[in-house]
């Protein structure tokens, strides 16, 4: 019962702002592109699940930062503080960072935007973290 609703605000959406979209998928998910990501749009009844890979996960081991990376990513999840209410995770395979952004409640055009803008939003800004923290030189402890 929600799903004509949020293909509707994804139409308005897409064309508004000229974001490329894919119809529905074998799982029910739709597709959105803006800007570098490619946002997985799920809808639940009611809301609608967002999620979408922001980079890949450095070799650990080699960073020499790597425990405290871990760290500031468990500390960004608590409570959502650091990421506006989403959460960082890895994806099944481990081979990719993903943000992913839950709105547990009927989806209107206010919130669908909300939680589009949010996850790019979070994931532009969670990108270039974990880019920089991937390539930076040990501190001297």
């Amino acid at each position: 019962k929600n799903e004509p609703m949020l293909e509707r605000h994804l139409v308005e959406l897409a064309e508004e702002l000229n974001f490329p979209f894919t119809e529905k998928d074998k799982n029910g998910a739709y597709g959105l592109t803006v800007e570098a990501f490619q946002l997985r749009l799920l809808p639940l009844d009611p809301g609608l699940y967002i999620e979408t890979s922001i980079a890949n996960v450095p070799d650990l081991e080699a960073m020499p930062e790597g425990e405290a990376f871990l760290t500031h990513i468990i500390e960004a999840n608590y409570l959502g503080q650091g990421t506006g209410g989403g959460s960082l995770s890895i994806s099944e395979n481990g081979k990719e960072f993903l943000y992913a952004f839950l709105i547990d409640d009927e989806v209107s055009a206010e919130s669908f935007r909300h939680g589009v803008e949010t996850t790019v939003n979070f994931a532009e800004y969670w990108r270039a973290k974990i880019e920089k923290m991937a390539t930076m030189p040990p501190s001297n402890v």
